[in-house]
């Protein structure tokens, strides 16, 4: 199951960083109608629509979405339309990319992140040199982060933290996310107003360009060391497999599972990590989640069944405990970017006398509309994707979001001295530190 716009893949990875796009292609009005009319049947099936009144609400709204392509729009725009007619469930799993591969990909050369200092900016290739790595962003085009922050939500659908993180992160170096944001001058330029560790201020002007194979394979091997560097503990020896990696100490295992896959190679990897758990007499297990977008919620019963019956009472699954079961402490990280189901398993691993939840709060709450099909539009081939059914949390009622016990941010000074704030915290990890109990 992809996350919204397929920006829930870590830290400091952009939407522009997926491929060069293709020439600019002409796409005439009556293909723009027939996407949008293909999309408004695929949105039938949504659950919400069999209640009372729902059904002609949405088919009169998509009408008026429809009734717009009949002139031909600019790329751009025609993903706006898309996007608003998707995001009339206010559903984060009911969603259109905003790109389409029939129009050519736009970008400012820099890439962005939020700490707690507000939004940061970040140095990559092409970045002007005199934006430094930690800058703070006081404007884009004149709009601040704050009011960037407020029209977001006609857009996207999502908590705060979820919107904070892939737009004004992951999303915001591109072109159509600018357009729709208004951040976008005559000319095609973008003016960020910039401030230095210093206090001192400063302007530049960026024109939007198109996305070459060569700066996207520039910026996708930049991206990744970043991610690296600032997400991952540096100096562990890594069994890596196709959506997890692990490494065990003597002090604590570290498991990475970067997409809920359930396979026969992923249940071999839980049982073999929990293995050499125990032969190490490691104390502490650190389950990593952030960045993950979900998938099949079924990865969290190998979890379960390497843990104490606790655990899986809580969690009300009856799991059939395997050997070995880990009876240390467990601790289990989620970010802004933790999905789908992904954050059900934060929920049901974590709890007063559970695994203690280490990082930034998660970026959607704990159950909702969900178990999606997934489409492509017939002449713009845009990727999207509509939930079928509702997904309960696993624990009591609904929670819009869960934040973490212990805190786990990424500064502005962290960005700019390549500190891993993650090898910070686990150098303090020889016992558990007191946290509140939820």
């Amino acid at each position: 199951m992809r996350a919204r716009n397929a920006l829930a893949a870590g830290l400091l990875l952009s939407v522009a960083l997926a491929g060069a796009a293709p020439a600019p292609h002409a796409f005439k009005s009556s293909r723009q109608v027939a996407d949008l009319r293909y999309l408004e049947r695929k949105l039938l099936q949504h659950p919400l629509l069999q209640e009372p009144g729902k059904l002609a609400a949405f088919r009169r709204f998509a009408s008026g979405i429809v009734a717009r392509a009949a002139q031909p729009l600019s790329a751009w725009r025609f993903a706006l339309a898309a996007d608003q007619m998707a995001n009339w469930f206010h559903d984060p799993h009911t969603m259109i990319s905003a790109q389409s591969p029939s129009a050519p990909l736009e970008y400012i050369p820099v890439l962005f992140y939020w700490s707690p200092q507000g939004l940061l900016a970040v140095h990559m290739p092409g970045t002007p040199k005199q934006v430094t790595t930690g800058d703070r962003v006081l404007a884009i085009s004149g709009i601040t982060p704050a009011k960037l922050l407020r029209r977001l939500p006609r857009f996207f659908s999502g908590s705060r933290y979820w919107l904070r993180s892939a737009m004004l992160t992951e999303g915001l170096s591109e072109g159509t996310i600018l357009h729709w944001l208004g951040a976008v001058g005559p000319g095609g330029t973008v003016t960020l107003r910039l401030q230095r560790a210093s206090g001192a201020s400063y302007t530049v002007a960026l024109a939007l360009r198109a996305m070459t194979r060569q700066m996207s394979a520039l910026w996708n091997r930049f991206g990744a060391q970043i991610s690296r560097r600032l997400s991952l503990p540096p100096g562990l020896h890594w069994t890596v497999g196709p959506v997890w990696r692990y490494a065990v100490t003597p002090r604590y295992g570290y498991f990475v599972l970067a997409q809920c896959d359930d396979t026969p190679a992923y249940e071999r990897a839980v049982d073999a990590f929990f293995r050499q758990v125990q032969a190490a007499g490691a104390p502490n297990v650190i389950l990593d989640l952030r960045g993950n977008p979900g998938g099949n919620s079924a990865v969290i019963n190998r979890w379960l069944q390497h843990l104490p019956p606790a655990y899986a009472a809580s969690a009300g699954f009856l799991e059939v405990p395997v050997q070995p079961v880990f009876q240390g402490h467990l601790y289990v990280m989620e970010s802004w970017n933790t999905f789908s189901s992904a954050t059900l398993m934060v929920e049901a691993l974590t709890g007063p006398g559970l695994g203690v939840r280490v990082g930034q709060p998660m970026g959607e709450a704990t159950g909702g509309w969900g178990d999606v099909q997934e489409y492509e539009l017939p002449y713009s081939h845009v990727y999207f994707q509509v939930s079928t059914r509702f997904i309960h949390p696993v624990k009591g009622p609904l929670l819009p979001t869960l934040k973490p016990q212990i805190p786990l941010a990424l500064t502005a000074a962290d960005l700019r001295q390549g500190i891993n704030p993650v090898a910070r915290w686990l150098r303090t990890l020889t016992q558990p530190p007191a946290v509140p109990s939820h």
